[in-house]
């Protein structure tokens, strides 16, 4: 028999926008910048810095910094002071590409993923690594077409080892925008192991609308739906399936033109929900954090807080730079990198997580399992929906007081709905 362990999870149900918020504040853990006056030389001036990725690779916690100055190089910082830890061999990356690489990303086991940058026609390649010391191997390798930019910006979720990865890059062309998605495939020549499908899917029909420019990139909520931003276009939430535009952070409040990378950050107490991105304009290189409930960004009026500015260093004009957050110890930490400007991490204070973990809307709900089977009492007939906790769907059932969970591990998000109502959320780590 399968073993849960439940805890109870924050629910995004009120409705509402917080306004400016004095109880959240930011606190430098540390900063290497421009502004004061330590900006690192693997950063450097010459726009070669832009990506970042935090995770655990090779059994330790590394923030994972992507830059082509002074050479190609992959470096794996310790996230607790910045400090150099060790770096990547690159020697067998394949030549190719506007930039050979650009951006980073881990995955849920472990392995490092890294990608090139290209525009136009050429070849988009994702490369791997599973330890330190290996030698990155080929995970994709895609035939772009003559309109397409990839490579700015990529994001990862799921596991390698178990086959549920899945990698999306989102496409940073001027003009109309498209994300695609590499899922895994058994591997025919090693047996219980799997590859990237090489032929992506289209995962939003929604973005064919949005006029995109660079640094296109996507990060997702505990719903299933997701974030979206780029250098051309404002902050919009998009549903999980890729077909509909939810809502949008108005123009003046998030300029389209003023940065890029968007992030999802924590969900209060008081079912408030962060989120962030980065800015880059002269004299303002920082991130700005933002409030919402429901997830209705068309009714934010203004930033609850920011993190320290990089200084008035070189701009890039693409805006590019990365962010990264975590929830460790009850404690809310950001990471910003700023292309040219300076990389830094910060404590996000006055976001209530303690009491932010609530008890279920209705506490004659009760969560079990039985074998390989999810079973929901206290209601009848309900939906049941499965997330990983990058809050992708993984499996749902509808009418039903029962969901098959067989061959998962790990933690989960289990929604419950009757009707159009939220009754229910858990997490569930299914051991």
């Amino acid at each position: 028999m399968k073993k849960f362990t439940l805890f109870f999870a924050a629910l995004i149900v009120a409705l509402g926008v917080k306004g400016q918020d004095p109880s959240i504040d930011v606190a430098t853990k540390w900063q290497f910048s421009t502004a004061t006056g330590d900006l690192p030389t693997y950063i450097g001036t010459g726009n070669n810095c832009r990506g970042m990725a935090l995770g655990v690779f090779d059994g330790e916690k590394v923030l994972a910094v992507v830059t082509r100055e002074g050479g190609s190089q992959i470096l794996l910082l310790d996230p607790s002071d910045g400090s150099k830890k060790s770096s990547l061999t690159i020697s067998s990356i394949v030549a190719g590409g506007n930039f050979a690489i650009n951006d980073a990303a881990i995955t849920d086991d472990g392995k490092m993923l890294v990608c090139n940058t290209i525009v136009g026609a050429g070849t988009f390649n994702v490369y791997r690594w599973d330890k330190t010391t290996d030698e990155p191997t080929v995970a994709i390798q895609y035939a772009t077409a003559s309109t397409e930019r990839l490579g700015d910006t990529f994001t990862a979720t799921g596991s390698i080892a178990d086959g549920t990865a899945r990698v999306f890059a989102s496409n940073g062309t001027v003009g109309t925008g498209k994300i695609l998605c590499w899922s895994m495939i058994k591997d025919e020549d090693n047996p219980g192991s799997y590859i990237f499908d090489q032929t992506p899917a289209d995962f939003s029909t929604a973005m064919h609308g949005i006029s995109v420019g660079v640094g296109s990139n996507i990060d997702f909520l505990p719903d299933g739906s997701f974030l979206h931003k780029s250098t051309r276009s404002v902050i919009s939430r998009i549903s999980s399936d890729g077909t509909t535009l939810l809502s949008s952070i108005p123009d003046a409040v998030a300029p389209n033109d003023a940065g890029m990378s968007v992030k999802y950050i924590a969900t209060g107490a008081d079912m408030t929900s962060y989120l962030t991105y980065f800015v880059a304009m002269p004299g303002t290189q920082l991130c700005r954090i933002f409030a919402v409930t429901d997830w209705d960004l068309s009714a934010v009026t203004e930033p609850v807080a920011s993190t320290p500015s990089f200084g008035d260093g070189d701009i890039n004009l693409n805006r590019t730079g990365k962010v990264a957050s975590e929830v460790e110890d009850g404690k809310v930490y950001l990471y910003v990198l700023g292309t040219n400007s300076g990389i830094g991490k910060y404590e996000i204070t006055g976001i209530d997580l303690a009491t932010g973990i609530k008890k279920s809307l209705n506490d004659n709900l009760n969560v079990k399992v039985l074998g390989d089977i999810l079973s929901v009492t206290g209601i009848d007939s309900p939906s049941i929906t499965l997330y990983n906790t990058i809050g992708q769907k993984v499996k749902s059932a509808v009418n039903t007081n029962q969901l098959q969970v067989n061959g998962l591990k790990g933690i989960y998000i289990v929604g419950i709905t009757k009707g159009n109502a939220i009754v229910k959320t858990d997490k569930v780590f299914i051991k």
